[in-house]
């Protein structure tokens, strides 16, 4: 699937924000599906930026790689077929400016607790502690061996999700704040940007 651009547009602006030299940087898309978000990286950064998506479907990866051509972002969107849970954790540590996710979570059918809330400790097959610890591990380090003050994280995940999930989650991972943005498009809320880095603002909502 691909995200709505005007929303992939925002969350490449807000992911980038807080990175020394856009213009140079180095993303990492961890569920690229059909490249909406890595394409926008990629805009966002400028023309010396890169971003690396992983893809597993094969369609969906070729529609990446497609759709990064026609938006012309083709020579800065390397789009790679491969598992995440695989690949992660063999890609070189300390290089990475952003990484941003879209973790599959099943659409309007996903699993939801008898309240209607989601847990994101049921993602599958990263939960969304190891998907951050995972991600964490690429990010570039400051000179005291933590995540450097310009490196970010951003997960966009299901409305339902609750605030006791990704507390725990950052807990896990080492985030100390986490900021949590909801998306609302045609006023109706379609999902929550978690973003995790070393200064999160307070908890807001963004309408589109």
């Amino acid at each position: 699937s691909v995200t709505p651009e005007l929303l992939a547009k925002h969350q490449a602006k807000r992911l980038l924000q807080a990175v020394a030299k856009p213009h140079s940087m180095v993303a990492v898309d961890v569920y690229a599906g059909a490249g909406g978000n890595a394409i926008q990286l990629a805009h966002r950064g400028g023309a010396n930026a890169h971003v690396l998506g992983l893809e597993l479907d094969t369609k969906r990866a070729h529609d990446a790689a497609h759709n990064a051509h026609v938006y012309g972002a083709r020579w800065r969107v390397d789009i790679v077929i491969a598992d995440a849970t695989v690949l992660l954790p063999r890609l070189r540590a300390g290089i990475v400016d952003a990484v941003f996710s879209s973790p599959p979570w099943g659409g309007p059918r996903y699993r939801r607790e008898q309240d209607g809330s989601f847990d994101a400790d049921t993602l599958a097959p990263l939960s969304l502690a190891d998907l951050w610890i995972a991600a964490r591990r690429l990010l570039r380090d400051d000179d005291d061996g933590g995540i450097a003050p310009q490196s970010t994280i951003a997960t966009f995940l299901p409305r339902a999700t609750t605030d006791a999930s990704i507390t725990h989650a950052a807990e896990m991972a080492g985030f100390d704040e986490v900021e949590v943005e909801t998306a609302v498009l045609d006023r109706r809320a379609v999902g929550v940007t978690v973003y995790c880095r070393r200064a999160a603002s307070p908890t807001s909502d963004v309408l589109y």
